[in-house]
């Protein structure tokens, strides 16, 4: 018993079904997702024309199974013959003569005697209950017939969730992989990706480099036309999507930039946030109690302490003032020369 991943539809398949050596020539082994052929084991050497070989998990080379069914134990093991992995193990069912000539014996038919008395016996009771006989069949029509009717209708309901819940789980197949080499792409070359995708595949958020619900049902468009059934579990066929994107979006798309968020104090007086941490600092510092004009002063020598670093109007021309900051950048003392 093996796991054996698709090369259509990318499911990985638990393979437990027997090999089944009842003279035949050939059998095959089918996907329970998509239904297409997996591989076959060939019991005719050279192996059989319809044979499918199969694929090696990890160096993906092929190999055609041919064996020999007497030679087959209880379970059957194969390896690859490139880099000697195993490729499949799976159990054997084999049917000994005694068991054929049992089934054979009990599909014997009875002789014409016990037929025709039987035929007999059942031609006798239905004449004598024929009424009885009726009225059952025409009950069970009708039971059929309304039992038909609500498993069709509840078929329909379940194939229609069915249905459903499958294509939102096929919106994320196989996106770990291609969200996680998405990533690595500069942000430019993001954009230019998403840029592709919104032209060609349907894309309707915003162009932000980022990856999420909308970037991942697109690039699964685009893969079911550019990847040619690969699967989407390889990094090597996601890049490849990729690539063919940024080969045909050659243009960056311009992102507009979200204004940062300013105060008012910021915007009547044209401080930057450091700036205007000093400035808050030293108004604090100024004197109560005094003159208004004083008082004006020290807030106008404020600003230019936080803007240019030194008083508006210094008392001399060789006096300056200097703001120290402490942790984190913020201002901790004033000292003036």
């Amino acid at each position: 018993m093996s796991n054996y991943r698709c090369e259509k539809c990318s499911y990985t398949n638990w393979i437990n079904d027997p090999i089944d050596v009842n003279g035949r020539p050939l059998q095959d082994w089918f996907c329970k997702k998509c239904s297409s052929k997996l591989f076959s084991v060939s019991y005719v050497k050279p192996s059989h024309s319809d044979a499918k070989p199969i694929k090696c998990q990890s160096c993906e080379a092929t190999t055609k199974i041919v064996t020999n069914a007497n030679e087959l134990g209880n379970l059957a093991k194969w390896k690859c013959p490139k880099c000697q992995k195993p490729l499949i193990s799976l159990p054997v069912r084999k049917t000994t003569s005694d068991q054929r000539l049992t089934a054979s014996t009990q599909n014997i038919v009875p002789n014409s005697k016990s037929s025709s008395e039987n035929n007999d016996t059942f031609s006798r009771f239905l004449r004598s209950n024929w009424l009885i006989v009726s009225f059952v069949l025409i009950g069970l029509f009708v039971w059929l017939n309304a039992s038909g009717s609500g498993n069709s209708s509840s078929s329909k309901t379940s194939a229609s969730y069915s249905s459903a819940t499958q294509a939102k789980q096929n919106v994320y197949r196989g996106t770990k992989i291609a969200e996680r080499e998405f990533k690595k792409y500069s942000r430019s070359e993001r954009l230019r990706i998403q840029k592709f995708f919104k032209d060609n595949f349907g894309y309707r958020s915003s162009i932000d480099g980022l990856w999420g619900q909308q970037t991942a049902s697109s690039f699964i468009r685009a893969a079911n036309r550019y990847a040619n059934g690969k699967s989407l579990y390889n990094a090597k066929n996601v890049n490849s999507v990729f690539n063919l994107a940024l080969s045909k979006q050659k243009v960056t798309p311009k992102v507009k930039n979200k204004p940062q968020p300013r105060t008012s104090q910021q915007n009547n007086l044209g401080l930057t946030n450091s700036e205007l941490k000093t400035y808050n600092f030293m108004v604090n510092l100024c004197p109560v109690g005094v003159s208004p004009e004083a008082f004006a002063q020290c807030i106008r020598n404020a600003f230019c302490q936080a803007k240019y670093g030194r008083d508006c109007t210094p008392k001399s021309s060789g006096s300056n003032c200097l703001v120290y900051r402490g942790l984190g950048g913020l201002p901790d003392r004033i000292v003036c020369n």
